[in-house]
Order: structure tokens, then C-alpha cells, then sequence
């Protein structure tokens, strides 16, 4: 099997704080006490059931597999390592891990972050020619309906 990116599965690039944790959720949530907040099991759920190989990109490392032990839905993922030596911004950090891992393997992928910018937007767009979809949450609310039917959607559409 080659790595280019008809062969490769796609990815669900997925942050944790504003995403999957998120305090006025418009689902039904559970307390995690550890983390500081509440999930979805819906939006969990929902994420977990799509096609698309989960890779946990976010500024709490340490924190996203014990997170997904916790959860269930979300279990099988692997955690890309942020360079913090160079610096930037926390979302400058997450682009520069994702390019790198892009870069790596092409596939199709889905970024979900609260803290997606315009500039980062536009450099994914720019930098990476693979089917994309980025979604920016809202911190407080998390993934949405739209949003996970979008994510959903785009899934079954990039099935391999």
C-alpha cells in the first residue's frame, strides 16, 4: 500500500478544550471532574462511528489519551507532539505540527480547533492540496449539530 493520499484513510485533526471539552454544549453532557469540564457523549459518539483515523492535536499531550481512556468513542487515536522550542502562538503550533504530519503522509482530513485563525485557515488551504475541511468551534459551545453533520458528511464522502 503506498502513502499517497488516495491510500491512506483520512484524519480527524482534533483539539480537546472547546471542542470535545466545552462548558454550554447544546448536547446532553457528563462532568469530567479531572479535566475541568464536561463532554458530549453524542459528539463523541458521533466522531468516533465516522471513518476517519483519529490524531489528537492539541496543547494538552499528556492529557488527550488519559482523556480518551475516560471517554468512549474515542480510544484508538495518537497524539502529534508540539514543537514548543520554536515558539508562536498556540494555534501556530498545532498548523505546524499538522503540515509536518501532512507532509509525511497526505491524506484528506478534518481539523476541528476553537482556535483556528484566518492566517491558518488560509495556510492549510494554500500549503496543502489534499480534501480538507476545517472547522472552527466556538470554545464555550463546542462541536455543534451543523458541524458534526458537516464532519459527517465530509467522512462519508472521503471513505477509502
Amino acid at each position: 500500500m503506498s502513502d499517497s493520499p488516495a491510500a491512506v484513510r483520512p484524519r480527524l485533526y482534533l483539539d480537546v478544550d472547546g471542542v470535545i471539552i466545552a462548558k454550554a454544549s447544546s448536547f446532553e453532557t457528563v462532568r469530567l471532574p479531572y479535566f475541568g469540564g464536561e463532554y458530549a457523549p453524542e459528539v463523541v459518539s458521533r466522531l468516533g462511528a465516522t471513518c476517519l483515523d483519529l490524531v489528537w492535536l492539541t496543547t494538552q499531550e499528556n492529557e488527550a489519551l488519559e482523556l480518551a481512556d475516560r471517554i468512549d468513542g474515542l480510544r484508538d487515536g495518537r497524539v502529534l507532539k508540539l514543537d514548543h522550542r520554536q515558539g508562536g502562538s498556540q494555534i501556530a503550533r498545532k498548523l505546524r505540527a499538522l503540515i509536518s504530519d501532512q507532509a509525511n503522509s497526505p491524506s484528506s482530513f478534518v481539523w476541528v480547533d476553537d482556535l483556528i485563525t484566518p492566517k491558518a485557515r488560509r495556510v492549510v488551504a494554500e500549503r496543502l492540496r489534499v480534501p480538507k475541511l476545517v472547522v472552527q468551534t466556538d470554545g464555550k459551545t463546542g462541536l455543534n449539530e451543523p458541524q458534526l453533520v458537516s464532519i459527517e458528511q465530509f467522512a462519508r464522502a472521503h471513505a477509502k
